[in-house]
């Protein structure tokens, strides 16, 4: 009999309600501790948390009344010990760490450079740098700076080597070289709307980049090495040449294919994300399908099927197949580069293979719900990744409302017995399962997505329906592929010309999807407390579909309506002005970034060297989210169209039309906004309104 719990008794529920706010107190913990993170410090949290978890193992003795108060201190002690384990992780750098280090010898500025002793963890990699010129790029561990007496002082922490060159150095994981290069340090984000790196980089030991001037000034480190040393090089080396004939398989059996449908199959089974993503690659992202394209629960969930389907096919293993599986799925993660979302899916997988093997009575949403918790205490950043958020919150709604929302839809009929096994009630069964699980995807994810990437795919569950079950086949065969190819290198081309085949027509048909009409909107800014609103909506109509239907109406009425009160005002410019000119900061770019906005129209003049991502999530807090015209001296790449989509592409050209910006900002009826093309940009994001008026003499500028 399976060990898991199942029903729904009180014992249950309040194990469920345990988890669930030891989770909710630990989330809010974190918040307030980075949220406040200039006036905390660890130690005093740390001190207040210990008499109050003492309080409460005092509470729980056998005294009237006594259990809601040592609730009410745990939960109080909890939340306290995530605000200095906040404090401690994201906010504290070591003292030995290399930022620090530098700052105090006092070469902290970019323009000096410094001399750094490294030890590579990966493969190199090609990766052009932002101009276009050739780079390779690796991530290396600190472990010292070299003064001019040659003496090496200590200094820990990882940085992003990336040194010019059209070929990667024959340096493989685990290489230790000498490095002489400048040294930029992780800087908070320059404009509203992009993504602030400094609690992940702090939180994984990350101080910065480091770029020496040429490919020469990288050489093998010839300095005396340790035991630890030498056994850590053969270990990276051996993973990294399992992984480089991992690839090498790869890209072998895809000789014949396309490079579309390279993209696919290397996305899909190695998580690579390309430079310049060719049309079919952008067309997942656009219709809500982005989680196929990265190593995640479900490429896990998929692997350890397939692995488990194959080991019932030798007979029954008890208790050895969570182990099987387990061993199998180290393999992967062996062959497959790990990242924040490998690892975290790996973890929900082992977790609930180690409840399996156990053998003990448990609940899986109780499980997912303490494993949550152990990830914030490991890796506190990721409660602002929106990949953490969607693995456990869409993992929990799938555990809890699944099975209720199915026999909601397809009610069994009374008086009949259980159908019989055979292949087409199995086929009914499982479109059945697909499409309840779809659909609470869809529905819990929606509100959030909304406040996180203001974007909206009504076609993401009939396209995921669709898809899913080819690349769960593409996914099997190409694992397939790659282990026969390491073993019987001769068999891998015919298998990865099946995954070629079928990632082919995955690829049209999320193409096909992407070129219909409303398949992706983009929607103003909105406020998060509005999608935790709505998200609590939809899971308590999920969970609870008994309430007062009329009660329930009413909360989602209101819920719509807060949402359209919140679009129709997110956009909308001061009283009494005509437009609004921010510039942007682009450090040191040579292009120029500027938005310009009217009661009407949103102009983008040049990209500042930006990333699309990054433009999009800009202009879209700016309250810009759809632009009429983007305004280019050069011809745009299709990455930056597709992630923009403005309704117009002006190219400035001599002996045309548009010969300058201002020519173009008349032809679209924002003329008063062209001067302010022509200032010397300062520092910071710079941002002026232009009252209404015959004058529109510039308003005095606001505070960012």
């Amino acid at each position: 009999m399976h060990p898991e719990v199942v029903g729904t008794s009180s014992r249950l529920r309040r194990a469920r309600r345990r988890a669930g706010a030891a989770l909710a107190a630990w989330c809010l913990g974190l918040w307030l501790g980075w949220t406040f993170s200039d006036a905390l410090a660890p130690a005093p949290l740390f001190a207040l948390a210990a008499p109050l978890a003492a309080l409460a193992l005092l509470a729980l003795l056998p005294l009237p009344r006594s259990r809601p108060l040592a609730a009410a201190c745990i939960l109080v002690a909890i939340t306290l010990a995530g605000m200095g384990w906040s404090v401690l992780r994201l906010a504290n750098t070591r003292d030995d760490a290399l930022s620090r280090v530098l700052h105090r010898a006092d070469n902290a500025t970019q323009s000096q450079p410094v001399l750094l002793r490294l030890t590579l963890l990966e493969e190199p990699r090609l990766s052009p740098r932002d101009d276009g010129s050739p780079a390779w790029v690796v991530r290396a561990r600190v472990r010292g700076i070299v003064d001019a007496d040659a003496t090496t002082h200590h200094a820990v922490g990882i940085v992003w080597l990336r040194a010019p060159g059209e070929s990667t150095p024959p340096w493989s994981a685990g290489a230790r070289v000498v490095a002489r290069g400048t040294f930029r340090p992780i800087s908070p984000p320059r404009n509203p709307g992009e993504f602030d790196l400094r609690r992940w980089a702090m939180d994984r030991g990350l101080e910065g980049g480091f770029f020496p001037a040429s490919p020469l000034a990288v050489r093998p480190d010839e300095s005396p090495t340790t035991v630890v040393e030498r056994t850590e090089r053969r270990v990276r080396a051996a993973l990294g040449a399992i992984r480089a004939r991992a690839q090498h398989v790869i890209a072998s059996s895809l000789s014949d294919a396309d490079q579309g449908t390279g993209q696919l199959v290397r996305g899909l089974l190695l998580g690579e994300d390309p430079q310049a993503p060719l049309d079919e690659v952008r067309a997942f992202y656009r219709v809500g399908l982005a989680h196929i394209l990265t190593i995640s629960g479900f490429h896990l969930a998929v692997f350890a099927g397939a692995v488990l389907f194959v080991v019932r096919l030798f007979g029954d293993f008890g208790r050895m197949e969570p182990l099987l599986v387990a061993a199998c799925l180290g393999l992967f993660l062996v062959i497959v580069p790990p990242s924040s979302p490998t690892l975290r899916a790996a973890i929900i997988v082992l977790v609930l293979l180690a409840g399996n093997l156990v053998g003990r009575r448990y609940d899986r949403l109780t499980l997912l719900l303490w494993t949550a918790v152990l990830m914030l205490i490991w890796r506190p950043s990721e409660l602002w990744s929106l990949g953490f958020q969607l693995s456990f919150g869409l993992t929990a709604a799938l555990l809890a409302l699944t099975g209720q929302l199915e026999s909601r839809l397809f009610p069994p009929r009374l008086g009949h017995a259980a159908m019989a096994r055979s292949p087409a009630r199995s086929a009914t069964r499982w479109w059945r399962s697909t499409l309840a699980a779809s659909l609470v995807c869809w529905l819990v994810s929606a509100p959030w997505l909304i406040v996180q990437m203001g974007v909206v795919n009504p076609l993401a569950l009939i396209t995921g329906i669709l898809v899913t079950p080819l690349v769960s086949m593409l996914l099997w065969l190409g694992y397939g592929a790659v282990l026969l190819g390491m073993l019987l290198p001769d068999l891998a081309s015919y298998v990865g010309s099946a995954a070629a085949t079928l990632a082919r027509a995955a690829g049209w048909l999320v193409v096909g999807a992407d070129a219909m009409p409303g398949a992706s909107i983009r929607l103003p800014w909105v406020s998060p407390l509005w999608g935790l609103a709505a998200t609590c909506w939809l899971v308590i109509w999920l969970l609870k579909p008994r309430l007062r239907r009329g009660t329930m109406l009413v909360l989602g009425l209101g819920v719509v309506v807060w949402l359209g009160v919140e679009l129709a005002f997110s956009e909308s410019l001061p009283p009494q002005t005509a437009i609004k000119v921010s510039r942007l900061d682009v450090g040191s770019a040579p292009d120029r970034c500027v938005l310009i906005r009217s009661q009407t129209t949103n102009v983008l003049i040049g990209t500042g060297g930006l990333s699309p991502r990054s433009l999009s999530a800009i202009t879209r807090e700016l309250g810009a989210t759809r632009l009429d015209a983007i305004v280019l001296e050069t011809a745009p790449q299709a990455d930056m169209t597709a992630w923009l989509r403005p309704g117009r592409t002006i190219v400035l050209k001599p002996n045309s039309e548009f010969e300058t910006a201002a020519a173009a900002l008349q032809a679209l009826g924002l003329e008063p906004a062209a001067t302010h093309l022509q200032r010397t940009p300062g520092s910071g994001l710079q941002v002026v309104l232009l009252p209404t008026g015959p004058t529109s003499q510039p308003a005095p500028t606001p505070t960012p």
